[in-house]
């Protein structure tokens, strides 16, 4: 395993899938450290959601399989988790509330996500990667994540 500050170094990448329709959505994650080599891919859907909820779901996830303080580099396609990661933390300061005083979005799961950093004390860097490109952990989620999506649709079945 390859450290940082003592820290093992883990690479995220997450996706999520919806289908405007249904209303039914999935979410993907794989877990990548070096040295050794290991990915862990992981995935689940949900009945009643957003697109933005399966994008921060995908990360929730993913930070909830990791036992111990890591340096962690999370590469997502979607905007939304990217600039909240940072958001989060004054959304947290202003009570949940943006600017305007409105509530939030999502913020069960924001709280969610700034408690799983913060429960290890994990270092986090967030950056954007490119949907749809020459990623191959990225295509990789998104085809996990849809077909998390379609069994949702076909069974009825929510999978985690």
């Amino acid at each position: 395993m390859i450290y940082k500050n003592g820290k093992p170094i883990v690479t995220i990448y997450t996706d999520g899938s919806w289908s405007p329709d249904e209303k039914y959505g999935g979410w993907a994650a794989i877990l990548i450290s070096l040295r050794p080599t290991y990915a862990i891919e992981i995935c689940g859907s949900e009945k009643d959601t957003t697109i933005p909820r399966m994008e921060l779901t995908a990360v929730i996830k993913a930070l909830e399989k990791l036992t111990m303080s890591c340096e962690i580099r999370i590469l997502s396609d979607s905007m939304y988790v990217v600039n909240g990661s940072v958001a989060a933390y004054t959304w947290r300061k202003q009570h949940w509330k943006d600017k305007k005083g409105n509530t939030i979005n999502n913020a069960d799961l924001w709280k969610k996500y700034i408690r799983l950093i913060n429960h290890f004390g994990h270092h986090v860097i967030v950056r954007w990667v490119k949907a749809h490109s020459v990623n191959q952990y990225n295509n990789r989620c998104d085809f996990l994540a849809k077909n998390a999506r379609h069994r949702l649709t076909a069974t009825g079945i929510e999978v985690e």
